[in-house]
C-alpha cells in the first residue's frame, strides 16, 4: 500500500512586533531625511540671501561712487499678501535737505535735545527687492551709548544686535517692535557713520516723498523753512492737514537689551529707553535708520520656532526679552557680513 504524504511547504511571516519595528525604523528614517532636507534648504536659502544682500550692498556702493552723494541701503519690512511679510531692500539717496529733531521730552532725551536729521529718498528706477520670508537682518548697536549715568554695561553696544520687526506681531500679540537697519555709503564708497553732506549722524527716508516723517501712522513735517538744495515744500501750510508740524515722538520705543558690570540681565531695562523714533510699527513707518557697519543676516522663522516669542510683548521688559534672546540667536547662528575699511567692499566673517 502506497501512502502519500503532503509535504507543506511554510512560507516564514512577519511577526506583528517584527512589522511595528520596520514601521517604526522607516518613521525614523523619514524625520531624519525630512530634519535633513529643511536643514539643507534653511542654508540655501540662508545663503542665498547673503549673496542677494551683498549684490544690493555693491549696487548702492556704487551708486554712492558714481552720483558723489551719500546712499544708504536699508532693510525694510513690508507686508507682501495677507499674512506674510518679507524683507524689502531699498537703495536711498540723500535728498540735499537736513532739519533738527527736537526731543518733545516723552522719551530718556531732555526736552529740547536737539538732533540733526537728514532726509533720503528711494532711487528713482531702482525697484526694491524683496529677501525671501523668513530672512532676517540686523544692526550691531555700536552708536548707542554703553554708559547709563555711573554704571558701565558689562558690554558695548557692538555685542548686541537691533533686529528688523515682525510687524505680524506687533499689530497682533503685540510684539516689541524692531528697526530698519541700513549700511550707509559716503561719496567716495566707503562705509560711513556720518552723512557728510549734511553733517548729521541721523536720517530717515521719505519712502512716500511727502516731505514729512511717518511714524506710527502719523505724519511729522520736522522742518518750518527750505533748506539745502531741491527741498520739499516748507510746512504748514502746503502740506496736507493731515501733516502735524513738529518732529515725531519717540513713543514706547524700547530697543535691546541691558546688563549690569557682572554680566546680570535686566529684565526692565533697555539698551535703548524712548530716545529719538527708530521702532517700526507699520509697513509704511518712515523711523529713523539706524546705521550699522555690520550686518547679520539670521533666520528669523527658526528663532521664532526655537525661542519663546511670546515673552517679547510690548513692554520695557518684553523689549529686553526681545533684545536678549535674537541676539544670543544671531551670535550663534547668524551669518556676518562686514566692510572693507579702505573700499567698503562687503565680506562675510565669521563673527564681529
Amino acid at each position: 500500500m502506497v501512502i502519500l504524504r503532503h509535504i507543506s511547504a511554510r512560507r516564514p511571516a512577519f511577526t506583528l512586533i517584527e512589522l511595528l519595528a520596520v514601521v517604526a525604523i522607516i518613521g525614523l528614517l523619514s524625520v531624519a531625511t525630512i530634519a535633513s532636507y529643511q536643514s539643507i534648504a534653511n542654508d540655501v536659502r540662508s545663503a542665498g540671501a547673503v549673496e542677494q544682500v551683498k549684490a544690493a550692498l555693491a549696487r548702492g556702493r556704487g551708486r554712492a561712487i558714481e552720483t558723489g552723494r551719500s546712499t544708504v541701503v536699508a532693510f525694510r519690512p513690508v507686508f507682501t499678501s495677507p499674512g506674510v511679510q518679507q524683507l524689502e531692500i531699498v537703495l536711498a539717496q540723500f535728498a540735499g535737505n537736513t532739519y533738527d529733531w527736537i526731543s518733545d521730552g516723552s522719551g530718556s532725551l531732555p526736552q529740547g535735545a536737539n538732533l540733526r536729521l537728514a532726509r533720503f529718498v528711494p532711487i528713482s528706477g531702482d525697484n526694491p527687492e524683496l529677501l525671501s520670508p523668513g530672512v532676517g537682518v540686523a544692526a550691531t548697536a555700536h552708536r548707542f551709548s554703553d554708559v547709563e549715568g555711573d554704571e558701565q554695561l558689562a558690554s558695548s553696544g557692538d555685542a548686541q544686535y537691533l533686529t528688523t520687526s515682525n510687524l505680524l506681531g506687533v499689530q497682533g500679540i503685540p510684539e516689541a517692535p524692531g528697526i530698519i537697519p541700513a549700511v550707509l555709503f559716503g561719496r567716495d564708497g566707503s562705509v560711513a557713520a556720518i552723512i557728510q553732506e549734511a553733517e548729521a549722524e541721523w536720517c530717515f527716508i521719505d519712502f512716500n516723498g511727502d516731505g514729512a516723517q511717518r511714524y506710527d501712522g502719523s505724519d511729522y513735517c520736522n522742518y518750518t523753512r527750505q533748506t539745502g538744495w531741491n527741498p520739499p515744500a516748507p510746512c504748514p501750510p502746503e502740506l496736507p492737514d493731515s501733516v502735524m508740524e513738529g518732529t515725531a515722538p519717540a513713543g514706547s520705543c524700547w530697543l535691546g537689551a541691558f546688563y549690569n558690570p557682572t554680566g546680570t540681565f535686566y529684565q526692565n531695562r533697555n539698551l535703548i529707553e524712548e530716545a529719538v523714533p527708530m521702532c517700526q510699527w507699520h509697513d509704511d513707518d518712515e523711523p529713523f535708520v539706524v546705521i550699522t557697519p555690520y550686518l547679520a543676516v539670521f533666520d528669523d522663522r527658526d528663532a521664532r520656532e526655537e525661542l519663546d516669542q511670546g515673552a517679547w510683548i510690548n513692554t520695557r521688559q518684553g523689549a529686553a526679552y526681545r533684545g536678549r534672546d535674537l541676539t544670543k540667536f544671531i551670535d550663534e547662528t547668524g551669518r556676518v557680513l562686514h566692510f572693507n575699511r579702505y573700499t567698503g567692499v562687503a565680506m562675510e566673517a565669521s563673527g564681529r
